[in-house]
Formats: C-alpha cells, structure tokens, sequence
C-alpha cells in the first residue's frame, strides 16, 4: 500500500484497517486499498478529433481510469467542500493515448462547486452558503491538494442557469480571490476559468476558452 497521501481519498476500505494500520510493524503491502472506480481501455482506428500526430486511420490506444472519492460522503447528499478543503460528489479520471512511442496523459475532476454551502431544506427554498473566509481558506487547501497531485490546475467553472447556481458563481468568484492570497506563491499553479457546459465538451473546446482569456 503506498503512502501517498493523493492516494488516500480513495481509500474505500482505510475504515476496516485502521487497526492494521495502527499497528505501526506490520508490512503495509499486506494492506491492499480497495478503490471505487472504472476502467477502460480500447483500440480505435482513427482519432475522434484532430492529432497533429497521429495520421486519421491509424490504430492507437485509448484508455480511461476514474475512480471516486471516500471523502465528504457523508452527510448523505452533502455538497461543497468541507472545512478540510474536501469536495462533495469529487471523481478524478485520468484518460491515456498511446500511439506507437508516443504517450500523452491528462487528469480531469469534476465535483461540487467548491465553496462551503448546503443544499435548499426543501424545495423552493434558497440554498445556504457559508461565509467568504470559510470558503476561501476551504478553497485554497482544496487546490492546494490538487496542484500537489498534478501540478498546474485549471478550474472550470460551467455555473450558470437557476438562481442557486448564479448565487454558488459569485460566491465561487470571490472565494476563489481570496484563495489565491491564501495560496502565495504556489497560485501561479491555479487558475479559473468561466464557460458553457456544452462548449467545454467540444473538441478543442476548453483550449479554445483559455486562448480568449
């Protein structure tokens, strides 16, 4: 069992082996954490969008690892970040092309707006929101962990629509500012950036964002 603690959050079963754990002696190779998750790999004949690289019909490997946060599950239905910087509803994937030599790999996580807020208590009712600070400190440790894992991050946030949604936006704008003062130095590594859903999910949509930016 490895002791990364990017790792950890994924550990469905840490629950049932603290008391391995805690015995301090014993190999943790012994311990093997179980992971919420899929996989998927296939072999496809042609690219489903432009690579310099790769000429269109030629055979290369696609392959799609996700896996499920342990964390902020509970309580049930909960949303946003805990005060840990822990987001409700996070699933990280990580998608591989393997062409010939060439190897290219990205991370993408999707989750709960990422600001310390609570759904409606019944419908029609508006959703509550925490304070800026509680947002902003929760915020930067949430990045924090996320530029640890895998350098640069880009935060997309696709809030629009309903009046909740616009209400969690400017929250998430300004505890996103706040953050970035929280982070130092190390919020060169984040950034954030505003669009539609559908635009996103275009090929080259998301690139096409940052360029405007």
């Amino acid at each position: 069992m490895t002791q990364d603690s990017s790792v950890d959050k994924f550990f469905f079963n840490k629950e049932m082996s603290l008391d391995l754990l805690g015995l301090g002696q014993l190999d943790t190779a012994w311990i093997v954490p179980v992971v919420q998750g899929f996989v998927a790999s296939e072999t496809l004949s042609s690219p489903p969008f432009d690579v310099p690289q790769i000429p269109v019909g030629t055979s290369f490997q696609l392959t799609t690892i996700s896996r499920n946060s342990r964390t902020r599950l509970w309580p049930l239905g909960a949303v946003g970040l805990s005060e840990e910087g822990d987001a409700a509803e996070y699933v990280e994937t990580e998608v591989v092309l393997e062409f010939a030599n060439l190897r290219a790999t990205y991370s993408a996580a999707r989750g709960s707006c990422p600001v310390v807020w609570q759904r409606p208590p019944r419908p029609g009712m508006e959703c509550h929101i925490g304070t800026h600070q509680a947002s902003s400190s929760a915020l930067a440790q949430h990045a924090r962990e996320l530029a640890a894992a895998h350098g640069a991050v880009l935060l997309l946030n696709l809030l629009q629509g309903s009046a909740d949604e616009k209400k969690l936006n400017a929250a998430f704008e300004k505890a996103f500012e706040g953050a970035k003062q929280l982070l130092g130095p190390s919020a060169s590594k984040v950034r954030s950036l505003g669009g539609s859903l559908p635009r996103a999910l275009q090929p080259g949509g998301v690139s096409q964002m940052l360029s405007e930016t």
